[in-house]
């Protein structure tokens, strides 16, 4: 599993601990899977809404697809937009930043 954040700008300020930061540091975090990919798609969607993550992406190359859950209400993300090959995954203007996310590059990894 690889993962990857955008962050606020000052986000060395909200450091905790070695390597830990709290949460409203990040506007995006975005994960690949691996062999471990029910934890992207259960636990950690469920660790990352609680802790108020504005948006994650999941990279489900087990099922050919990426995942893009956003705005957690209550502690939950509502249901997930999917994307298939030959789609752009749209980010959010909350995130504040333009990207390509291209789904076959996201799952090809080129």
């Amino acid at each position: 599993m690889a993962a990857h954040s955008i962050v606020e700008a000052d986000f060395l300020s909200t450091h905790v601990q070695i390597n830990c930061y709290a949460p409203r540091a990040f506007r995006m975090v975005l994960e690949v899977t691996a062999c471990n990919w029910s934890d992207d798609l259960g636990l950690k969607v469920a660790c990352y809404a609680e802790a108020g993550i504005p948006v994650y992406v999941v990279v489900d190359r087990r099922h050919d697809e990426v995942l893009l859950h956003q705005n957690p209400v209550d502690g939950r993300y509502p249901a997930a937009q999917r994307f298939r090959r030959g789609q752009t995954v749209p980010v959010p203007e909350s995130v504040g930043v333009t990207l390509d996310l291209s789904v076959d590059t996201l799952l090809d990894g080129d």
